[in-house]
């Protein structure tokens, strides 16, 4: 059980209105959950864009709210149905719970469950994870493997959205993939995809510092955008470097020009997963969508992918170098202010004192 007086949390109140502040500690687990003392939570665009408008989609924050939703942490206490994990087990948080009741659920797809939806941790109303000491269901609680540490493990739940789209998008060994963005998404999904098997892969981005970084982790071709350039000139780079036409591209950025490259540069029968969100109306050439027959196929969160991310990490020596900033949870703001900055790969809160 918790053994600390106190609980400190990182709590935004409304637009820029982020607080440190001593919460409750958590009571004894429920019986089928686990009591998690928090130790690393990395902190993402979501994040941000909660902190600068208290609101991000459909989601607003009526009440005071725990940040926080990539996390990873050590087993404290355990519910007395639990038999999975034991005190002492390193852990990552598969952050949004489903009822497993729902007709969605029971057909396997519990990332479109509503509950899932509204208790996703660290999204309005369902307090996160950048507190000391939380309570988890055991269920979505995974044991990290022994030479994962617990700072890459924070990695976990961005890299589930990449196994996730690629699972939606069927990549097969000797592919050629196109991923659109070179931040943080678009970079876990490039390893991801070298994992899977893919022949060749083109990353595409607006800054060369960020492409260089595809290049180090195994980027065969980048492609830097440029102002005044058509999305016809981007994909005919694309194809022109790749050789081909694209069998899989990720969009990662959602904008407008970058999806329009998208389906102009992936072949016909082709497939698209998209993992960014922009704008809700965008302009795209859909009639070469259709005439190529390309599957234009959307990424909500995950499914059944988290312990395949949390088995990948064992695997890829590339992670570790992916946590570039570390701060302790008594600087969170500096932590966000560097976040802006748009310079780390992932910046990760120390949230234990030890």
């Amino acid at each position: 059980m918790v053994k600390e007086s106190d609980n400190l949390a990182v709590v935004l109140h409304g637009p820029n209105q982020m607080k440190l502040e001593n919460i409750p500690t958590p009571g004894p687990p429920g019986p089928d959950d686990v009591q998690v003392k928090s130790e690393f939570c990395g902190i993402c665009g979501t994040d941000i864009t909660l902190l600068k408008n208290a609101k991000i989609g459909t989601f607003s924050v009526e009440k005071p709210l725990v940040l926080g939703h990539e996390g990873s942490g050590t087993i404290m206490a355990v519910g007395k149905n639990v038999t999975s994990l034991a005190v002492g087990d390193r852990v990552t948080i598969e952050n949004a719970v489903p009822c497993m009741k729902c007709k969605v659920c029971l057909k396997g797809n519990y990332n479109y469950c509503e509950t899932c939806t509204r208790q996703a941790k660290g999204l309005p109303p369902a307090d996160g994870l950048l507190a000391r000491f939380y309570n988890h269901p055991a269920a979505f609680t995974h044991k990290v493997p022994d030479n994962v540490s617990l700072e890459v493990a924070a990695l976990a739940e961005p890299l589930a959205v990449s196994v996730h789209a690629l699972n939606r998008v069927a990549l097969t060994f000797g592919q050629n993939v196109l991923i659109c963005g070179a931040g943080t998404m678009g970079l876990l999904t490039m390893v991801c995809a070298r994992a899977y098997g893919a022949a060749k892969v083109c990353v595409v981005d607006i800054v060369q510092e960020k492409l260089d970084v595809a290049k180090k982790f195994g980027a065969e071709h980048t492609v830097l955008s440029v102002k005044g350039k058509s999305t016809e000139d981007m994909a005919k780079q694309v194809i022109d470097k790749m050789g081909g036409m694209v069998d899989v591209t990720i969009e990662a950025t959602g904008s407008e020009f970058c999806l329009g490259v998208s389906i102009l540069a992936t072949s016909y029968g082709g497939k698209i997963g998209l993992i960014g969100l922009g704008g809700e109306k965008v302009s795209l050439p859909l009639s070469k969508a259709i005439l190529k027959e390309i599957d234009l196929l959307g990424v909500c969160r995950y499914r059944n992918s988290y312990q395949q991310a949390v088995n990948l990490l064992a695997t890829r020596s590339e992670f570790k170098e992916f946590v570039t900033s570390v701060f302790p949870i008594e600087k969170a703001t500096d932590a966000f202010e560097a976040m802006k900055k748009g310079t780390d790969i992932k910046i990760l809160i120390k949230c234990s004192t030890k």
